[in-house]
């Protein structure tokens, strides 16, 4: 038994409580329990117990990139950072688009995984953003989300036949919202540090028309549709307007665009090379406020790491991604 002792909870913390685990199971939560021989104790004072994190969006690379990430080393990420379920992305190696590969990753949970690990399947073959995936098969062996992840869907008669087709199998739609003809796979948010340093940027356009076009496509035809990693204020707008109507629209945002704007980069470090980049001050304000007014469903790390070499070379080159876990 284990008694831990001077610790707040996540929702009261003007006073201390004593937790007792049992069989790795809270048994009683009281100011009045006192410690017995038969009992370990921690203390825990200045700490506060919350419920186990979630986090929908998170890169675990295997198979194919374990030089980067394993599901044993990801997973051990997670459950240090609090974090005891996590969605993992289908953007590995080969591609988790069919139900053997997805079988086989949840095979390795099964047998090192520390955490529970969803996986979500992808929209098209490949991430190609052409041919669309088998989604009954999804559907009949538990897959309930499918995205292609980085990859925004271009061909509007394509994401069109992905609404219907989701719609149908009662999958939920994430998508990475990104015109690649407007943002031309740019490292940084054209804004501050852009003109600063007089190199060219990605517009915020090329997010949020993405976003508008897809709003239009789920009032068209329904189904549940959920933004990935939004970052830009014309893009909350349009959510928040799509929930108000009533849409089954949901969106996350992630720790990053609500801490950090353009004008906190002082380099040209890939540390601060995500995608979607890093938005302006005004960006940043209005993610923060959607927090505050409940309009945010969701903060997810998208959790992507790379080897120190990859992430060593020429920011151009250097690939997106920060760890989050």
């Amino acid at each position: 038994m284990i008694l831990i002792k001077n610790v707040c909870l996540y929702n009261d913390l003007k006073k201390t409580v004593n937790v007792l685990i049992k069989d790795d199971l809270i048994q009683e939560i009281s100011s009045s329990l006192k410690l017995t021989k038969e009992m370990n104790q921690i203390d825990a004072s200045g700490l506060i117990m919350c419920p186990g994190f979630v986090d929908m969006q998170v890169h675990l690379r295997e198979p194919g990139g374990e030089k980067k990430e394993t599901i044993l080393t990801g997973t051990s990420s997670a459950v240090r950072g609090g974090f005891t379920s996590i969605m993992a992305m289908p953007n590995t190696s080969p591609v988790l688009d069919n139900i053997d590969i997805i079988n086989k990753v949840r095979t390795k949970v099964e047998e090192v995984g520390l955490c529970d690990v969803l996986i979500a399947g992808a929209m098209t073959k490949n991430l190609e953003g052409k041919i669309l995936c088998h989604y009954k098969a999804y559907k009949d062996n538990n897959i309930t989300c499918i995205t292609d992840d980085g990859m925004g869907v271009q061909d509007d008669s394509v994401m069109e036949s992905i609404f219907h087709l989701a719609k149908k199998h009662g999958l939920t739609v994430m998508q990475h919202c990104e015109f690649n003809h407007l943002s031309q796979g740019r490292s940084f948010h054209e804004g501050s540090f852009t003109k600063k340093w007089n190199i060219q940027g990605q517009p915020s356009l090329a997010e949020s028309e993405m976003v508008k076009r897809d709003l239009n496509l789920l009032r068209k035809i329904g189904g549940h549709y959920h933004v990935l990693h939004l970052s830009t204020k014309e893009s909350m707008e349009y959510v928040m307007s799509a929930k108000r109507e009533g849409l089954n629209v949901t969106c996350e945002v992630t720790p990053h665009h609500l801490i950090l704007c353009d004008e906190n980069i002082s380099e040209l470090s890939t540390n601060f090379k995500m995608n979607p980049p890093i938005r302006s001050k005004m960006d940043r304000a209005k993610l923060i406020n959607a927090v505050k007014e409940n309009m945010v469903d969701i903060i997810t790390t998208d959790h992507a790491p790379h080897t120190k070499q990859e992430k060593s070379q020429h920011f151009d080159r250097a690939p997106f991604g920060i760890v989050g876990l």
